[in-house]
């Protein structure tokens, strides 16, 4: 009987130890985990060719307008496109300063699109509002002039 509680309790420890790992895996991580990533990653055009969407998981109870088709790429291909062609004209009427050097670099990043709607699932870990936990080391940088 010695026995069993002995393989009882290493097996309890073992099974609590599997999920204090699992839970801690990718926090403040803030790029997608392996298994939230697209198999086939979506390639955007014009002025955003060297973005591309790394992540994309619809809203339970809006599939209909979150779910990834062809009507939605374009949506998202022609906000990214308006975004980056007045990027540093926003910035500049917000007051902010952008060196030469950054106003030099080409966009090129991947973007996640996820669920946020706290009603639904976006306080669910690893979605848009969850700052305990994906978004927990988030900031902002400036320098000493107010620069990013």
């Amino acid at each position: 009987m010695r026995k069993f509680y002995r393989l009882f309790i290493l097996f309890f420890i073992a099974l609590f130890s599997a999920n204090v790992i699992a839970a801690d895996y990718g926090r403040g991580t803030m790029t997608p985990l392996p298994r939230e990533r697209l198999t086939n990653p979506i390639a955007l055009k014009k002025s955003c060719k060297k973005i591309s969407v790394v992540e994309w998981r619809s809203t339970q109870g809006y599939l209909n307008s979150t779910s990834q088709s062809d009507k939605s790429i374009k949506v998202l291909n022609d906000t990214c496109n308006l975004a980056v062609n007045n990027f540093y004209r926003f910035i500049n009427s917000k007051g902010y300063h952008i060196t030469n050097e950054v106003r030099q670099r080409q966009f090129d990043t991947s973007i996640s699109l996820m669920p946020a709607n706290i009603s639904r699932d976006g306080d669910d870990p690893r979605n848009l509002n969850d700052i305990t936990y994906r978004f927990l080391f988030r900031q902002k940088e400036y320098d000493n002039k107010g620069d990013l």
